[in-house]
């Protein structure tokens, strides 16, 4: 079973499992799955038939709508970040309106 079948079959991206042979470590639940499907394969058993049976197919990662959410929780950040600058600029006050009392806001 290649990386990218695991990653299906996990429902990631295969970059999420990849990622995990530069430290050396991995997820435990990986690592007992992992064993397991080399365990059926050593015997011979098809592993895609074996959880085919119980209903565990490969899935595809849906992408366009985990971009749109980031898009939106960058629009929005943005916004309440300028919206706090704004909070935080003082009032400014034009040189002619300090001798008449007066401030511009």
């Amino acid at each position: 079973m290649t990386i990218n079948d695991f990653a299906a079959y996990l429902g990631v991206r295969p970059a999420s499992v990849s990622n995990y042979s530069k430290s050396g470590l991995v997820p435990r639940t990986y690592a007992i799955i992992a064993i397991f499907l080399g365990e059926a394969a050593d015997r011979g058993i098809n592993s895609a038939q074996l959880l085919g049976h119980f209903g565990v197919t490969p899935s595809s990662v849906p992408t366009g709508s985990n971009v749109k959410q980031l898009d939106m929780f960058r629009s929005s950040r943005a916004r309440l970040t300028q919206n706090a600058k704004k909070a935080q600029a003082p009032a400014t006050t034009s040189l002619g309106a300090i001798g008449q009392g007066r401030s511009r806001e």
